[in-house]
């Protein structure tokens, strides 16, 4: 019984640190389905002095002329000058078109989380 207790302690003093990173984070400069998106994919990447580039596509119109408008938010941490604000919403509403990638707003962040699409309409 001391033996499992101790290996339950050392499981806690191990994964404890690990909290202290937030989980959520979409990596960086790799496509992530957008929840509610319908093939709707996001990907971001750092820019210049501590900015978040993003740009969306859908892989349903992809090689295609055709066109989607969509609307919605995405979840980022934003530095301040009392620390890191977790989970900032801006709202986007964007055309993306079937040839290629389209660019959403740049924002000062630490990173993207998630971009949640509340509304798409796909025309020819």
């Amino acid at each position: 019984m001391k033996k499992c207790s101790s290996y339950a302690r050392l499981l806690i003093l191990l994964c404890a640190p690990l909290s202290l990173f937030p989980l959520r984070a979409a990596p960086p400069d790799e496509w992530h389905s957008a929840t509610g998106g319908g093939g709707v994919e996001y990907r971001w990447s750092h820019g210049f002095e501590g900015s978040c580039h993003i740009e969306f596509r859908d892989s349903f119109i992809k090689n295609t002329s055709r066109s989607t408008q969509i609307t919605g938010v995405f979840s980022y941490d934003q530095t301040t000058l009392n620390g890191i604000e977790r989970n900032v919403l801006r709202n986007v509403f964007l055309t993306l078109n079937g040839h290629e990638t389209s660019a959403g707003p740049d924002t000062q962040c630490q990173q993207i989380n998630d971009v949640t699409i509340s509304e798409f309409k796909r025309s020819s």
